[in-house]
């Protein structure tokens, strides 16, 4: 899930009486083409049944806090990262 788009998304419903009526009122997927949310995003937003904004909210903090981060997550690549013993400072270790 894109946190920031939806942190902007309750933000823009915040500071606007007119964007948050229209979130709540059934223009909510005329207004969410005002973001870049994924496909799968819009669907989750689009079946939040709330008539105020604290519970739209709610129900965005729980869809972020649920939610697996797609693009804040590195591609691991084995070939490009070095085996854990390659790190390792060799040290000699003298008996006690």
């Amino acid at each position: 899930m894109s946190v920031t788009a939806m942190n902007k998304l309750i933000g823009h419903a915040v500071v606007s009486e007119r964007f948050c009526a229209g979130l709540l009122n059934g223009r909510r997927a005329e207004l969410l083409e005002r973001f870049e949310f994924a496909p799968d995003e819009v669907g989750a937003l689009m079946a939040i049944e709330a008539r105020e904004l604290p519970a739209f909210a709610a129900a965005v903090e729980r869809l972020t806090a649920t939610s697996v981060p797609t693009t804040a997550v590195p591609k691991w690549v084995p070939s490009q990262v070095p085996p854990v013993w390659a790190m390792v400072e060799r040290t000699t270790v003298r008996p006690l």
